[in-house]
């Protein structure tokens, strides 16, 4: 709905600025689709879903038998899947959005702790830092080994390792995304039935969907706003999809001073 209404805005400028230039007398009546975020929002994967998922690129690149090249992708595929767990970050599509090293600010203690991690990102117009979770510093050590290993020169953290020539994939050149691994992934486990609805369909945005939803339940002090602020989001938006999560932290908020039963 969201995207018709976009297509909608459009036309009515087309139609206004065609009436000013009396190339026609009347601008059609279009009508705006009714919207609901909170029901066409792609469904949270479960936890279990989640490990079946890691499970499955895990068994691809520890496979021996399997290619080197094959290894190193779904390898790198993985560390996609956890950073958008770790991140929030959308899942990008395209070489304009994909994520560069330069983006990355990482604060570490004097021990070597993490003291933050941010990650500066534009996405659909707007500018924001994701706030990922500690422990991303580890995959982003891994990132970096195996830049290091396959002597790549990137300032793309997910880039090629190799040329291939016959496929047009060619070295330090970002991955601009991993959809055939991601594909190949939901067909194996079961996760995207042929026809189903978007909304029914497990998508890569589902995990960023598990990443805002742990942030609301278990940081029960961040405002809607804040999180907005971190995940790109407007709060209205987060408000519309993620309110059950919001009512469930606050719930002994929410019923204080209710009816409580006398039972001597």
């Amino acid at each position: 709905a969201s995207t018709l209404n976009k297509q909608h805005r459009v036309l009515r400028q087309i139609f206004q600025y065609a009436k000013k230039e009396q190339l026609i007398e009347v601008i059609p009546d279009i009508q705006d689709v009714p919207e609901n975020n909170r029901e066409a929002r792609r469904p949270s994967i479960t936890a279990s879903q989640y490990n079946k998922l890691l499970k499955h690129f895990r068994d691809k690149y520890e496979n021996e038998n399997q290619p080197t090249l094959q290894r190193i992708y779904q390898r790198l595929a993985y560390l996609w899947i956890v950073t958008i767990d770790a991140t929030g970050i959308r899942p990008f599509k395209d070489e304009k959005n994909a994520l560069k090293w330069e983006h990355i600010h990482r604060n570490l203690n004097d021990d070597g702790s993490v003291k933050s991690i941010l990650i500066s990102r534009t996405e659909k117009g707007k500018t924001y830092e994701a706030l990922a979770d500690a422990h991303w510093s580890a995959i982003y050590d891994d990132l970096k080994q195996i830049h290091t290993m396959w002597e790549m020169d990137s300032e793309y953290v997910f880039a090629h390792p190799l040329t291939v020539e016959a496929r047009k994939i060619y070295k330090n050149e970002p991955i601009k995304n991993f959809r055939g691994q991601w594909r190949r992934a939901m067909e194996s486990l079961g996760y995207a039935a042929k026809g189903a609805k978007q909304q029914d369909r497990i998508s890569p945005y589902s995990i960023r969907h598990r990443y805002i939803s742990r942030r609301m339940l278990i940081n029960k002090d961040i405002r809607i706003e804040e999180l907005a602020q971190i995940v790109g989001s407007s709060p209205r938006m987060l408000f519309d999809i993620y309110w059950h999560f919001d009512s469930e932290r606050k719930y002994e908020d929410l019923v204080a001073g209710g009816y409580e039963q006398n039972l001597e």
